[in-house]
């Protein structure tokens, strides 16, 4: 049986930390920052169920957003 991938893990330039140690809580504040080459750039920080929708919607809202490759750089 193979491995199911996390599904926002074929979306380039997003990352995310939401470093949860049991005993301690939040080592890190829950954030995720998604990057395109197009110059886009989207960003959340808080609660880690805020974080987790905007990691589900990140495409979406990329998708709506992203002006595209611009004229001047036809590689991307």
């Amino acid at each position: 049986m193979a491995a199911k991938a996390w599904p926002p893990a074929g979306l380039h330039g997003l990352w995310a930390v939401a470093d949860y140690r049991p005993p301690y809580g939040w080592i890190r504040r829950p954030y995720a920052r998604l990057t395109c080459p197009h110059g886009c750039f989207l960003e959340c920080s808080g609660e880690a169920a805020e974080v987790a929708r905007f990691v589900a919607a990140a495409h979406f809202v990329h998708a709506r957003r992203c002006p595209g490759p611009r004229e001047d750089n036809p590689h991307g």
